[in-house]
């Protein structure tokens, strides 16, 4: 298939007169050869077609492809205003742009420009640390460096200052949310373990980099009021299922201001003791639960299940459990009197 009466005639027309048409037959072949699907065959040569339109007024040679390219994508794309069909995608103008030159590479037609960029070189080793030693995905790989190059490219240097640092993190800000903040911190603190790695002194950099305030956690929790608590605790009637069980685990939660994971631990403690061999209390894991609360675990634990036949219930085991709580609430009371005592003892 000819390369050119696959894409739209003006593009077609850009290629024809240009120093690239030799290469256009070969550049379709190599994309069909690797299976890339025609459309997106089409835009990428749409795309050499918009540079080739491009070069041939600024009459680039095409040993200058590398810094044409660049020109090509800093410069003219910005403030393009080529006519239809052009291509402005800067992620496809820059993939066709890399297939060209391997074809043209394919064809003994080398870029003059060899030199390496130490910064760039920098920034690829950055980003084979994140695939090679850190193992991270693809699309975190991709991400970092971006948020890299923004600010290597802004500070012209491999390791910024402190004050460029906290520049380029007040101008990311204004323009991220928070989410995106939060992300772009931890590209960075990344970075600069990297540069410490290589044996950059960064100690003095670090604490610039400050967390993104979560704003949503600022204001104070939301409380119930005293009329929705006594609600709260009226809504237990007797005909309740497990009612004792529901109105203990509310108890501990008015009165002592137990979290939800204390107060299912406090609700484990309780049960475990039945399935013990022995017969003892449960130890309760909270030290600061009042007497009176005390008392509501104990009685949900000993009064709130149904008689069964199982051999923890309806046996003198099970009594002598019965007595065995009742002589902990006594215990409990007796300290809970003598430390009243002590209290107004020391405030007399």
């Amino acid at each position: 298939m000819d390369a050119f009466d696959s894409i739209h005639p003006t593009p077609a027309e850009w290629l024809r007169p240009s120093a690239l048409a030799p290469f256009v037959q070969g550049y379709w072949c190599r994309l069909m050869e690797r299976h890339y699907a025609p459309n997106t065959a089409r835009a990428y040569l749409c795309c050499v077609a918009h540079f080739a339109r491009w070069s041939r007024r600024r009459r680039l040679d095409l040993g200058e492809l590398d810094r044409g390219a660049r020109c090509f994508m800093e410069k003219h794309l910005p403030r393009c205003a080529c006519p239809y069909p052009v291509q402005r995608s800067r992620h496809q103008i820059r993939a066709a742009l890399k297939h060209l030159q391997a074809v043209l590479a394919d064809a003994g037609i080398q870029s003059g420009d060899h030199r390496v960029d130490p910064i760039e070189a920098e920034l690829r080793r950055f980003d084979e640390h994140m695939r090679q030693a850190q193992g991270f995905a693809e699309s975190t790989c991709l991400r970092r460096m971006a948020i890299v190059r923004s600010l290597v490219c802004e500070t012209v240097s491999i390791t910024p200052t402190a004050e460029e640092l906290r520049h380029f993190i007040a101008q990311e800000l204004m323009r991220v949310s928070p989410a995106s903040a939060g992300a772009l911190t931890t590209a960075l603190r990344g970075y600069l373990r990297f540069r410490a790695f290589e044996g950059d002194r960064v100690e003095h950099l670090l604490p610039v980099i400050a967390s993104p305030a979560r704003w949503r956690l600022a204001p104070l929790p939301q409380t119930l009021s005293r009329n929705e608590v006594a609600q709260l605790l009226d809504a237990f009637p007797r005909e309740l299922p497990s009612r004792l069980r529901s109105y203990a685990i509310v108890r501990c939660v008015v009165d002592l201001g137990l979290r939800s994971s204390e107060v299912i631990s406090l609700y484990k403690a309780v049960r475990a003791r039945y399935h013990r061999h022995k017969c003892q209390t449960a130890r309760f894991p909270v030290a600061e639960a009042t007497f009176r609360n005390r008392r509501k675990v104990l009685r949900y634990s000993t009064l709130a299940r149904s008689l069964s036949s199982s051999r923890f219930r309806g046996n003198p085991r099970h009594q002598m459990t019965m007595r065995l709580t009742e002589r902990h609430e006594c215990l409990a009371g007796n300290r809970e009197a003598a430390r009243s005592e002590d209290e107004s003892h020391l405030l007399s």
